[in-house]
């Protein structure tokens, strides 16, 4: 019994580890992104344009 629970801990510690890092990822990118918003999209409407799109899509994909 105990040997079975000290696997249960194991394997929900692993999978917080996992969604954690998953979730991590994409808001360096997001955060990133937003830093160049600030910074040049003001008056580079490419950027802005990039930035959005790259938002966008790692916000989709963080949905799936």
């Amino acid at each position: 019994m105990l040997g079975r629970l000290e696997n249960s801990f194991i394997k929900q510690n692993r999978f917080v580890s996992d969604a954690s890092h998953e979730l991590r990822t994409p808001i360096a990118i997001i955060n990133g992104y937003v830093s160049m918003l600030m910074r040049w999209a003001k008056s580079n409407p490419d950027i802005l344009e990039e930035s959005i799109d790259a938002i966008k899509s790692e916000t989709a994909h963080g949905l799936l």
